[in-house]
Parts: structure tokens; C-alpha cells; sequence
């Protein structure tokens, strides 16, 4: 089918503003990306600008992540106070254990996105994707500043407080709400899974790694890229998948934090948890022999109203899979009724997950011991990272973002 020009026209309105009009937009974008990062310091940051306040969790890609507090003197600081301090996510890597693992291109295609989602999003915030404000290095690590305070993971979350349905419907409603959006610029996430995601101060469930993301304009992706535990069918066979794998890995989430146990864990292995105690091919078998039917929800604490969801989510064929005919189906699922979108993506809910942040917290400090979250002003320790070994010119064009600090 060809639609001529004067048709189109007559339709949406004359083409050339239409161009016109967005590229304003994503000019307007980038110029608040770069007004926030000027506003917030990071215009020159390197690591001696941040102190570790909190280690926050160590992901299966090697990274570690923080809780640090950025501190402006001079005249960086604000001009009431001649010290000023404001906590970050950061996300420290191991330059030599990414060139190791031949990690590069994926690096390098996760700050392109990171770059760029802001303008491909029309500078519109999702409160469940918190921006990337810098990022920078030196001679051993890669150091990425992400907006807002992480505490803890679902994952964590999960291990240290019982979730009720309305915090599960919470957690949902945050993950629906990051897919959408992505979905919506045509970008696949694939790190939906409870020890990848976060939960910030207010309580939000945050998205900060998109190392397994890419931007896919009609054609199939067929790395196996996410979590074992996570992937969908289509996914372990290699078939080709596409947006239906982000629903199935949400189903597999809230089955996880509903009844205790991941779906398609190996009975021999008690708790799953965590992923180098995995089977690999042990799940990947159970997720194949998988049927709506074979879901087991005895002894979990869920609605008929959340199995079916779940089981709606979990469908072997991704056509038949809630969310692939649009995210409209998930959010107009029974679970979500009543559900304020323009206040979740606005980060103005209340989350039920608030008041239990700070006793995970309490919780992970207690067992910690020593090694407990520090009083103001003690920062804690980062790996002892080695220096590469490799030629590091890979970094030097593409990856800094938001800071002209490079000390290598």
C-alpha cells in the first residue's frame, strides 16, 4: 500500500513540520539532559567526587552497585552552602573483566541507549526509569551515575519482607509502566528479573541495567541474552523472539515473589535464587515441557485474579501471550484495575513498598555485621579491581557521557 504525499498531508498535517516538530523535540531533549547534568555538577565528575555510601548488590554481569554521595565544593557547590552533597546510583565495572569476557560492543551499545532514550522519549519521565546522568572511568573501572537513591533489590526485597498482593500489584504496576515505555521507542529489555531490578527510597521498583537491551526496528533478536530463570521458550530454542520475552520474564517475576520459588526452578536445588547455583540446563528443559496447565500454586499467597494473570503472562506461544497484541492487555488486566498510570509514571503513588525499605536495610546491615552500612562521612570500600591488560581505546570515543573527566 502507497500513501501519497497529499493524502498524508490532508491526514496529519504537512509533513515537513511534522519533521520539524521532532526534531525541536529532541533538541529541546538533549539540551535538558545536558541543563540536569550542569545543574547537578557531573559536568566534570571523576571518582574522587563521589564517597560509597552503601553497597547495594553485585549482579551477574560483575557489576557492583552503590549508593554514593556526590559532593560539590567551591564553586561547583551551591551557592548557600560551600559543601553540597546529593546520593546517586552508581554502578562501578571492571574494565579488564569486560574486555576479558569480549564485553565491548555490548558496553558500548548500552550508553548509546542510555544516550539516547531521553530523546527518543521526548525528555517524558517514566518514574520506574531513572536517567543516566554520567558516566566516566580511570585506569581499572567504569563508573555509571544513574538519578535517584537505590536501596536494595526486588530480589532482597523479597528475601527480607513478606510481599502482600498489594505490593506485588505495586512491583507490577512499576515494571508495566518501564516496559511500556521502552516497548513504546521499540526497545526490548530483557533484564526483568528480580535480582536486576531496584527499588529506590520512594519505594519504586527502578530499571538501571540495560546491558541485555536493544532497539529493534521489525526484525528478531536471537541471542540468548537475560537471566536463565527468566528466558522464555522461544528464547531457549533460539527461534528468534522479540517483546513477548519482557512479558513472559514479568510473569516469571511475579510468580517468583507470589508463591516463594521461581516456576521453573530444579527440585534438587532447594532455593534458586542465587543464579550460580543454577541448572542451566535443567531449567531450560522445564521451561520448554511448560503448559499453561502446569503451574503450580499451591501454598502461594495469590489471587485466582493474579494466577490468572500470571498464567496469562506465562503462555508457551508468545502470540498467545498477554501484552504481544499491546501493553494496553496488561494494563487493562483485573490486577491493575484502579491503577493511576499518570501518577506511577510521575513517581506521585504511594507505594506500599516505602515503609519496608528500611527494614531490609536493617536487615542486610544486621547480617553484614562488619561489614553494616557506615556512620556519615565513612566511605565504604570498592573492589580492588586490576588493571587491564588490554589496549582500553575502545572507551575513549563512546563512552564517556555527561563528563569531560577521563583520567585515562
Amino acid at each position: 500500500m502507497t500513501l501519497e504525499r497529499r493524502t498524508f498531508e490532508a491526514v496529519l498535517g504537512p509533513l515537513q513540520e511534522i519533521i520539524d516538530k521532532s526534531a525541536r523535540a529532541r533538541d529541546a531533549a538533549a539540551r535538558n539532559i545536558q541543563r540536569e547534568q550542569q545543574q547537578a555538577g557531573l559536568s566534570t565528575a571523576d571518582r574522587s567526587c563521589f564517597k560509597l555510601r552503601r553497597k547495594l548488590c553485585e549482579q551477574a554481569n560483575g557489576a557492583v552497585l552503590y549508593l554514593a554521595a556526590h559532593v560539590r565544593t567551591g564553586t561547583d557547590a551551591d551557592e548557600n552552602s560551600s559543601v553540597a552533597t546529593k546520593e546517586y546510583t552508581l554502578r562501578l565495572e571492571s574494565i579488564g573483566a569486560l574486555a576479558a569476557a569480549g564485553s565491548q560492543e555490548e558496553v558500548l551499545a548500552e550508553v548509546a541507549l542510555l544516550k539516547g532514550l531521553p530523546i527518543m522519549m521526548n525528555s517524558k519521565r517514566v518514574a520506574s526509569l531513572p536517567p543516566l546522568l554520567s558516566t566516566f572511568r580511570d585506569e581499572r573501572a567504569l563508573y555509571w551515575v544513574f538519578t535517584g537513591r537505590t536501596l536494595c533489590t526486588v530480589q532482597q526485597m523479597a528475601a527480607h519482607a513478606h510481599l502482600d498482593e498489594p505490593s506485588v500489584t505495586f512491583v507490577l504496576a512499576c515494571v508495566v509502566a518501564a516496559v511500556n515505555a521502552l516497548h513504546a521507542q521499540r526497545v526490548l529489555l530483557r533484564s526483568v528479573a528480580a535480582p536486576l531490578l531496584m527499588v529506590d527510597d520512594a519505594g519504586y521498583v527502578v530499571v538501571v541495567d540495560f546491558r541485555q537491551s536493544r532497539k529493534l526496528e521489525g526484525e528478531w533478536s536471537y541471542s540468548m541474552a537475560g537471566l536463565p530463570q527468566y528466558l522464555a521458550p522461544e528464547q531457549v530454542r533460539g527461534a528468534g523472539h522479540s517483546f513477548p520475552v519482557d512479558w513472559w520474564a514479568l510473569g516469571v517475576l511475579l510468580y517468583e515473589m507470589t508463591c516463594g520459588v521461581l516456576p521453573f526452578h530444579c527440585s534438587d536445588v532447594p532455593d534458586q535464587r542465587d543464579s550460580a547455583e543454577v541448572d542451566e540446563l535443567a531449567v531450560a528443559r522445564n521451561i520448554l515441557k511448560h503448559s499453561e496447565d502446569s503451574l503450580d500454586f499451591d501454598g502461594c499467597q495469590a489471587s485466582e485474579m493474579m494466577q490468572g494473570l500470571i498464567r496469562a503472562l506465562l503462555a508457551p506461544d508468545p502470540q498467545q501471550r498477554l501484552g504481544t497484541e499491546g501493553s494496553g492487555a496488561v494494563e487493562d488486566s483485573e490486577v491493575l484495575l484502579g491503577v493511576n498510570w499518570s501518577q506511577i509514571n510521575g513517581g506521585q503513588a504511594q507505594s506500599p513498598l516505602a515503609p519496608r525499605v528500611a527494614d531490609v536495610i536493617r536487615a542486610s546491615s544486621t547480617s553484614a555485621g562488619r561489614n553494616a552500612r557506615p556512620s556519615v562521612g565513612v566511605e565504604v570500600q570498592e573492589p580492588n579491581f586490576e588493571k587491564p591488560a588490554s589496549n582500553t581505546e575502545w572507551l575513549k570515543k563512546d563512552f564517556s557521557f555527561g563528563s569531560s573527566a577521563d583520567s585515562n
